[in-house]
């Protein structure tokens, strides 16, 4: 499984957040484009949402976490918090961050963690860091 910062606002990133985030099956069949993946659950076929790409599919992943017993942060750094040593190109890939905690008899503990150029790309990241960790 790749680490969790190489994965990218992509199909793929959403294939996997539908898969082991939230557990759903996935179908496919092939078109002249290739593969087109799509979530079959209850004899319903559905297409995977764009959670890497777009906050409000990412947000049903947070939610997920939430209802499952995670603490899910979610921060947007303001420009000012760069450092004046680092380059702009650097900050944009890690102004998003978020972190996913765990609270087991009073203690809490980091789940997952992550840094993106987005939040919804953040938040998927740091889903997949968590659900790798559980395993």
């Amino acid at each position: 499984m790749p680490d969790a910062a190489t994965w990218e606002a992509d199909a793929d990133t959403d294939v996997e957040i539908a898969r082991q985030v939230l557990g759903e099956r996935i179908g496919q069949y092939e078109t002249e484009g290739g593969p087109h993946r799509f979530i079959q659950a209850y004899g319903l076929v559905r297409d995977i949402p764009p959670f890497s790409t777009e906050i409000g599919a990412a947000w049903q992943v947070v939610e997920h976490l939430r209802d499952r017993g995670f603490l899910v942060r979610v921060i947007e750094h303001p420009e000012a918090s760069r450092h004046d040593s680092e380059h702009r190109r650097a900050w944009l890939d890690r102004r998003a961050e978020c972190l996913v905690e765990q609270h087991v008899r009073g203690v809490r503990r980091r789940a997952g963690h992550a840094y993106a150029g987005t939040a919804a790309l953040a938040i998927c990241r740091a889903a997949l860091a968590t659900v790798n960790a559980q395993k």
